[in-house]
């Protein structure tokens, strides 16, 4: 009810309520007297009156009045109140569109090629009385050392979004509003390798430039090989060229009557056929069963010395990290990883001679600086495991990139000593000497999956094969004998009457995931922006991509 209805109606009352006391009195012109009252009442009796009522009329009237003011500034305050809220679900709103334009733009500038990384910022204005501010911050906080994708940390970037809004009319009333949106780097091209590189690693065993490549019996290398100078296929040994091809032939005919493949090769290999013996080239393609390409010696891949110190970036405005440095001599039962937060590529550094004598693991990459800076290997179970980067566990999508770094950069040799074992899985890039020793064969010494590139190749045979021509002549000639009616399998007929085995304890075969190997300059990122992406705001200059992984409302500091 409106507040001077309530007026009038207390006016009203009032008037009626104070009325009572005239309603049945008449004049009379000898007196006043009630309607109702006989004349024998008025005998001797004065006449009686209501009692007067004036004040009470007031109080209600007042009351009545109170009600309407009180109800008149409820209804104002009301008013006042809704006006407000209005006014603030609307500054509320610009400051949520601020941050949502943030958003926005933030992810555009991240896509463009003046991205200026992370741990930088900018604010920009939306309307005069909105505006946000956008922080790029490396990794996710969401992620922690016992998340299973901690690996990716590196590799995620966090996108905070601050909006704030003023009302127009007061600049008391502010609001802000904060989003929180994670991206993860979408892999489209690495920096560029050294020169030649895709020579090298398109083999399973590449000889980059010329050397000796000495390569006994039993060892097996799987895959397409590259030798630039003359190949030495087991001709260390004490026997016959006529035993040589025998035992070759025999480890065909070991895989065509289906006990297994362990021919030395058994897949295309190319070499200078001017460089080789007599006979060699026979002995790959009739003997092993395998094709042989004549191929130049020239060198393709061009050397790119280690820097003394170093740091790098994993992608253009990226966080710059350093290498740990290997201050020792040797290491052993020791598991060396990469640390998301400070060397999320696990680069591990020593300027000198390194030993590995037993039982080290190191999954990353291990760089050997200088002219004195062998791996010598001498104990048992050693690994090294270059992972695949980046390490996401999706299959990659079409156009996207994994690679796998050098598990090993040496500049001066890796060497294997008697009783070195080494296993792993990626690509040794060797400047100067692979020395796989002399051993028994009951002790494993090298199972590698991916490849290996160095100038010089020397796999000893075992010491078991180590005998004198003339046990060498006998032992053949005893074979010969009985072939026609015994065993006609040279490399099965020597393990049975002589223990010497033909399954190799040296095997090198390709890496079954085909990951791609890389090497880059460190001073370079390793990802770089494919110069496909560039977008119709920015012709011809790329940017990186981002995947969104999350967007949330976060409470604003």
């Amino acid at each position: 009810m409106p507040a001077p209805a309530i007026l009038g109606l207390a006016f009203t009352l009032g008037r009626q309520y104070f009325g009572l006391r005239h309603r049945h009195v008449v004049e009379d012109p000898v007196g006043e007297v009630p309607l109702g009252v006989t004349m024998g009442d008025r005998k001797g009796k004065k006449p009686q009156r209501p009692p007067h009522r004036a004040g009470a009329a007031l109080l209600v009237v007042l009351l009545f009045t109170g009600l309407a003011v009180a109800y008149a500034y409820a209804a104002l305050r009301t008013t006042a109140v809704q006006q407000a809220i209005i006014r603030n679900l609307s500054v509320q709103y610009r400051t949520r569109q601020a941050a949502i334009s943030g958003i926005f733009l933030a992810l555009k500038q991240m896509h463009h090629s003046w991205w200026e990384g992370v741990d930088t910022s900018f604010t920009a204005a939306v309307e005069d009385e909105s505006s946000f501010t956008a922080v790029f911050r490396a990794g996710d906080p969401e992620l922690g050392p016992s998340h299973p994708r901690w690996e990716e940390y590196p590799f995620r970037v966090t996108v905070e979004v601050r909006g704030e809004s003023t009302d127009v009319n007061s600049a008391a009333v502010r609001a802000r509003s904060q989003l929180r949106m994670v991206v993860r780097l979408v892999p489209r091209q690495v920096s560029s390798p050294p020169t030649g590189w895709s020579d090298v690693v398109s083999f399973t065993l590449c000889q980059w430039r010329s050397g000796t490549c000495r390569i006994q019996t039993p060892c097996r290398i799987a895959g397409p090989v590259r030798i630039r100078d003359k190949l030495d296929l087991a001709n260390s040994i004490e026997w016959s060229s006529e035993a040589r091809w025998d035992y070759l032939f025999g480890l065909q005919l070991l895989r065509w009557v289906g006990v297994g493949d362990f021919r030395p090769f058994n897949s295309v290999v190319y070499l200078p056929y001017g460089r080789q013996d007599s006979g060699t080239v026979s002995l790959l393609t009739i003997a092993l069963g395998v094709m042989a390409v004549d191929s130049p010696a020239a060198a393709v891949y061009s050397w790119v010395q280690l820097p003394e110190v170093t740091s790098y970036r994993l992608y253009p405005g990226g966080k710059e990290y350093a290498q740990i440095p290997l201050h020792t001599l040797s290491l052993e039962s020791i598991e060396l990883r990469p640390d998301p937060l400070t060397n999320p590529l696990g680069l591990f550094l020593c300027h000198r001679d390194l030993t590995f004598r037993g039982n080290v693991q190191i999954v990353g990459h291990l760089l050997l600086r200088g002219n004195k800076s062998a791996l010598r290997v001498v104990g048992p179970q050693n690994a090294l495991m270059a992972p695949a980067l980046p390490p996401y566990a999706e299959t990659p999508e079409a156009g996207e990139l994994r690679v796998r770094l050098p598990a090993l950069v040496a500049e001066e040799s890796l060497i294997l000593t008697e009783y070195g074992e080494l296993g792993g899985k990626g690509l040794l890039l060797i400047q100067k000497d692979l020395n796989i020793a002399k051993s028994s064969q009951e002790f494993p010494k090298m199972t590698w999956e991916g490849a290996i590139v160095a100038t010089n190749f020397r796999i000893e045979p075992r010491t078991e094969w180590e005998r004198s021509d003339k046990w060498w002549n006998a032992t053949y000639s005893e074979f010969k004998s009985q072939r026609w009616w015994g065993d006609g399998i040279f490399p099965r007929w020597l393990e049975d009457t002589a223990g010497l085995q033909f399954q190799p304890k040296v095997t090198i075969v390709p890496s079954p995931d085909r990951t791609s190997y890389h090497w880059f300059p460190l001073n370079e990122p390793l990802f770089v922006p494919h110069l496909a992406d560039s977008t119709s705001l920015e012709p011809g200059k790329a940017g990186l991509r981002w995947e969104v992984l999350a967007l949330r409302q976060h409470e604003a500091n």
